[in-house]
């Protein structure tokens, strides 16, 4: 079985197989066991947490692949600075690496990572021609309230574009002309048979 795999990091690596076509992400761990996501998405760890998905409902999980959280999301960020932002589509929540909750909002909004301790909370205007910005700090303060920061050309323009590393873990994530692949330090690469399906 050709298997790319990243760096072991507290007790485990993310590894990808191929199989049917499609990438299927795991957990390898020391003893040499595997954990395989069938027919999930698997994000890249940050503060020891990613987020796996089924493509319906997200949840975070540990190094160890266990769900740390107590209900399922819609969207959800990458954990920055041991905090992370998820919706239900109703609301958004705070969350700690621990998987509780630390501040609710009665409202979706899209957020940014946490960065020197504050994080971005954006929403349209009811007209929805314009964004309105919130700072916030890690425990959901707001400090700097909701002001209109600029005129959208498009709904897409609200999105906060945070792109990640290349490298990640010892993994690269990579689009080429045959499709997505993934690829590690030690030249083992798979690429996807099944096209945008495989999107990470």
């Amino acid at each position: 079985m050709d298997i790319v795999q990243g760096d072991f990091i507290n007790g485990s690596a993310v590894v990808y197989k191929k199989e049917d076509g499609a990438l299927v992400a795991g957990l390898q761990f020391e003893d040499g066991s595997y954990r395989w996501f069938y027919d999930r998405k698997l994000s890249r760890f940050t503060c020891d947490r990613a987020i796996l998905s089924d493509g319906v409902c997200i949840v975070y999980i540990n190094r160890l692949g266990e769900i740390i959280t107590p209900m399922d999301f819609l969207a959800a960020d990458e954990f920055s600075e041991d905090r992370a932002f998820a919706t239900d589509g109703m609301s958004t929540y705070l969350l700690d690496t621990d998987g509780m909750i630390i501040r609710e909002w009665d409202e979706p909004f899209v957020t940014s990572l946490f960065k020197n301790g504050t994080a971005l909370l954006q929403r349209m205007t009811e007209d929805g021609n314009s964004a309105e910005e919130a700072l916030v700090d890690k425990y959901g303060n707001i400090i700097a309230g909701f002001a209109p920061k600029r005129n959208l050309q498009s709904p897409l323009d609200i999105m906060i574009d945070e792109q990640p590393d290349e490298w990640h873990e010892g993994i690269q994530h990579f689009y080429s002309g045959e499709g997505f692949g993934v690829r590690d330090r030690f030249g083992n690469e798979l690429i996807s048979d099944r096209g945008w399906e495989d999107i990470f």
